[in-house]
């Protein structure tokens, strides 16, 4: 993504964020010592131009300095791009490798930042205040003894956590005291605590929101949809949506919208054009506060740079759609699943575009990375043999990459049975 794209795209997830009950807890744990914040200085923030975990890590950097009255922001990664520099200029943040501040005065931001740094950062720095991975949790696959022997510092930081504390008079400070799972209790290990620079450390961890956009992003499903559109995603301008659902109405349907949203941000899209009938006065008002987002029925675009986005779309309407527009790229049922209840001559009579391209799916192919996606067989008892003029359809060629939420992912069925249809 270009810079200036980047810019606009980061300045919108700050907005993002003010809104964000994430960032008022954030803001709420750090109230009591953000007067004295002049620096933070951010490592491990990934590439913004590249990468759209790292626009929100970089929109939340740049939200914290706001709230705490901007205070100066050093920033270095090994992997930032010129573009990355391009950008951070635009902010006025500096990039610099060597770094020295006053450590009650700097909020060190480490957005997952990897054990190794992190336990430099701790031992080198000696800071006062992080805001990066639990080190606790980010701990706790290694024995106590050999966290002990390869970070010594954070060994002895999460021993700290655990030590019993003194009743302070049933004062509480807001600080949960974060315990980890019991570390092979027969090995003792051994911990200078008068060596440290350290009395206490404290640490309190926070949630986002299932509904919150980065869920989307950060997610196995997201990463496995990039990555098989990626050959085509410069050349996306469009994105068309059909049968998203009411998202005021529906959490399906917000849940797509977020997909929807994030997928044009992806891509190279400037429109996104959209359409359901049971859209509401209300769903229409959520859409004008998006950019560049248009409801429209009637809809033409060249197939070649428009993505088609049809979640849960019925047959009839998928029929239509591979007819009508003969799209290349779609998002949405996987067509060999969605039609496998039809015995083959009942779907070549009634859906016969979408009964050639699963017949296409099932030919033989030669090995290119895709999966080639197998129906069952389909009431062999009742096989008649169908003709298929493959001469005369738009397409030689139709690939299928299915997609697999997970078991812990929030959406519950907004994506099952998603699949990317390629047609050639």
């Amino acid at each position: 993504m270009k810079p200036d794209k980047t810019k606009e795209t980061v300045e919108k997830y700050q907005t993002v964020f003010i809104e964000s009950p994430l960032f008022k807890s954030i803001t709420d744990s750090i109230a009591s010592f953000a007067k004295d914040i002049t620096v933070i200085r951010c490592l491990a923030l990934g590439s913004p131009t590249d990468s759209n975990y790292a626009r929100y890590q970089l929109a939340l950097l740049l939200q914290l300095a706001k709230h705490l009255s901007s205070p100066l922001i050093s920033l270095y990664d090994p992997i930032f791009t010129p573009g990355d520099k391009t950008l951070f200029e635009s902010f006025n943040l500096k990039i610099e490798r060597e770094f020295t501040a006053d450590s009650k005065t700097t909020l060190y931001f480490l957005p997952h930042a990897p054990i190794d740094l992190t336990e430099s950062i701790f031992t080198k720095h000696e800071p006062h205040y992080v805001l990066g991975n639990d080190i606790v949790s980010h701990t706790d696959r290694q024995t106590e003894t050999k966290l002990k022997e390869k970070y010594p510092m954070l060994a002895t930081m999460v021993h700290v956590t655990k030590k019993p504390k003194v009743d302070d008079g049933g004062v509480d400070d807001g600080f949960q005291v974060v315990s980890k799972r019991t570390r092979y209790a027969w090995k003792r290990v051994q911990y200078d605590l008068e060596s440290v620079y350290f009395n206490s450390v404290k640490v309190v961890k926070f949630k986002s929101k299932k509904n919150d956009p980065w869920v989307i992003v950060e997610s196995h499903l997201f990463k496995s949809i990039t990555k098989s559109i990626a050959s085509i995603s410069k050349d996306i301008t469009v994105i068309r949506c059909l049968a998203l659902g009411s998202p005021t109405g529906s959490n399906y349907a917000r849940y797509q919208l977020a997909l929807l949203l994030e997928l044009a941000k992806y891509t190279s899209t400037t429109t996104i054009s959209l359409y359901d009938p049971i859209f509401t006065p209300a769903d229409k008002t959520l859409f004008e506060s998006f950019d560049n987002v248009k409801v429209e029925q009637e809809f033409t675009a060249d197939s070649k740079i428009t993505l088609y986005f049809l979640p849960h779309a019925p047959i009839v309407l998928t029929e239509e759609i591979f007819t009508k527009h003969k799209p290349h790229y779609v998002l949405g049922n996987d067509i060999v699943s969605h039609t496998n209840s039809q015995i083959e001559k009942n779907l070549k009579d009634k859906y016969p575009m979408l009964a050639t391209m699963v017949h296409a799916i099932n030919k033989p192919k030669v090995d290119d990375g895709f999966e080639v996606v197998s129906k069952r067989t389909r009431h062999a008892l009742n096989k008649v043999d169908v003709e298929y003029d493959l001469e005369s359809m738009y397409f030689k060629s139709v690939k299928v990459k299915k997609f697999k939420s997970r078991k812990d992912d929030p959406w519950d069925y907004a994506f099952s049975d998603l699949a990317f249809i390629e047609i050639a």
